[in-house]
Formats: structure tokens, sequence, C-alpha cells
């Protein structure tokens, strides 16, 4: 849940082009007194887009219609919400981009990714039991984080997309799931190895 300081704490980074020294200042600048939930800037950060994921995640998983998709569909449907919920905030994102470089703000996702990467897992778990997906020894238990560094390239380019509603961003999408999932699902290769495997059971 979005903290209600948290819009004036964006307008603050977004006027000034820069970040509060320290939480301390930022509060007391503010006029804050009452306790707060977060330790430092950066922790409450990460809250916040933690905030945003959750708040994708409850639009989906209480979509009837959701269930229904196939494993691609879910994915799919999961890059999509998200990016449109995080435009809320891109003003606030793509200013914390200009004054820090990616490797520092590449840190703002740190409570996001096991929310994300879990979520994933279970959406991939079931596309393996039913087949959609290619079930592989080792490789399979993989596909959750492939698809964790796909999200991470796609919101890099995210950042500094100027297409009309963010066409280029919604393209992208497209094509890195569609070009995961001719990786992931079964193909010749898994016929193939089923062919093998029966062969030496018999």
């Amino acid at each position: 849940m979005k903290h209600p300081l948290f819009s004036s704490y964006s307008e603050y980074l977004i006027q000034r082009s820069k970040r509060p020294a320290t939480l301390s200042e930022f509060l007391n600048s503010s006029n804050w007194h009452e306790n707060f939930p977060h330790s430092s800037l950066d922790e409450w950060e990460q809250a916040e887009m933690l905030g945003l994921f959750l708040k994708t995640k409850a639009l989906l998983v209480t979509d009837p219609t959701f269930e229904e998709y196939s494993t691609r569909e879910k994915i799919l449907a999961i890059f999509y919400t998200w990016f449109e919920i995080l435009g809320q905030e891109r003003e606030f994102l793509t200013t914390l981009e200009k004054i820090q470089p990616w490797a520092r703000t590449a840190s703002l996702w740190n409570k996001v990714k096991p929310a994300f990467v879990d979520w994933i897992g279970e959406i991939i778990d079931e596309g393996v039991e039913n087949r959609e997906i290619a079930g592989r020894i080792v490789l399979s238990s993989w596909y959750k984080h492939v698809i964790w560094m796909q999200a991470m390239a796609i919101l890099s380019s995210w950042l500094y997309d100027k297409s009309e509603e963010f066409a280029r961003t919604d393209a992208l999408i497209e094509k890195s799931i569609t070009f995961l999932f001719d990786l992931i699902q079964p193909n010749a290769l898994d016929s193939g190895w089923d062919l093998v495997s029966f062969f030496v059971k018999k």
C-alpha cells in the first residue's frame, strides 16, 4: 500500500533531481513526526515498488478470466498490467534513473524480485504440469529467473521509451515472451528425448 508521504517524496526528487541525504532529512523537511515504517530511503523505495507489483497481482488473481489464460497469456498479462501500473510512478522512476546509474537503481527492485519469481514459478509449474511447457531436468527451475532477467531488461528499455503509448515496450514484451516460449514449450528435441527414454526403459 502506497504510503501517504510517497507522493511528496516523489515530487521532492523530481523537482530537485536529487535524493535527500537521508530519510530523516526528508521527514524533517516534511514535518512528519509520526512513526515511520521504513528505516532508510532505499528500503522505502523498495517497499513502494513491491506495493505496485502486489497491486498488479491482486488485480489479476481476482479477475476470473485470468485463470482461463494459457501459461503464455498469464505471463503476458502480468507484464502488461505491471508496466501499466508502474506508469503511475514513471516520472519518479525516470528521474531516479537520471540521477543514479542503472547498477544503483537496480537495487530498487530487491523486494519485488522474490515476489515476482515466486509467482512466475507457480505459473511455470502449472505450465509444466499441463504440458504447455517442457519439463526439462535442471533447466525448468531456471525459467522463472530468465523471465525476471527479461523483466529487468524490458524495464531498462521502458525508462527511455518515447514511443506513443509506449508501443515499443508493448512490442518488446510480446516479442521477448514469444521468443522465450518458442524455447521452453515442448518441441522436436523433447519428442526425441521422450523417444530415446522409451527405448532405454524397454
